[in-house]
């Protein structure tokens, strides 16, 4: 039995100026992911929108770690590394979003990927948790991560352009 997830990820959004370095820690990573824009023009680097599956499969760990490379990468990205479900059980799910920050939990075998998976136990602990607060809906929301999902709804189609270097005349 293999402990290794299919990978893959989800680009909701990128700052131009971290565009370039994001694609930069793909590319150390050794993952492209091609744009259908783009596809004939190797000289345009762009990030797609929308989701991407990959050919590779990597352990829970590897997906932690390259996670945390791409979010250093681009803070102000909002995206998901995903690892899906394997012969060992659940997936891994790691979102990250500009003003939300961090979201780690796990994700069903045969659900949306970026829906994540809660047991039975965990909703209840956090509605015990927080049942008598009066922003007892808001902490559930954010338990959840309802609102780091929110953000891969309604992706729109196509891709962010990295910033073409500048150039300068000579001085004369």
């Amino acid at each position: 039995m293999s402990g290794d997830m299919p990978l893959s990820f989800v680009f909701a959004s990128c700052p131009p100026a971290q565009v370039e370095p994001l694609l930069a820690a793909l590319d150390d990573q050794e993952y492209s992911l091609p744009c259908s824009e783009h596809f004939r023009s190797p000289a345009v680097r762009c990030l797609p929108l929308g989701s991407d599956g990959t050919d590779a499969e990597l352990d829970p760990g590897e997906i932690h770690d390259l996670y945390e490379t791409l979010r250093r990468a681009a803070p102000q990205a909002s995206f998901a590394v995903i690892g899906g479900a394997s012969e060992s059980g659940p997936g891994v799910l790691r979102m990250n979003h500009p003003r939300l920050g961090d979201f780690r939990t796990a994700v069903p075998s045969e659900d949306h990927p970026v829906s994540p998976l809660f047991s039975a136990s965990q909703v209840l602990a956090i509605l015990a948790r927080d049942a008598h607060r009066p922003d007892a809906a808001l902490r559930l929301h954010l338990a959840l991560g309802r609102p780091w999902s929110r953000q891969f709804v309604n992706i729109g189609s196509g891709c962010l352009k990295a910033p073409s270097p500048r150039r300068t005349s000579p001085q004369q």
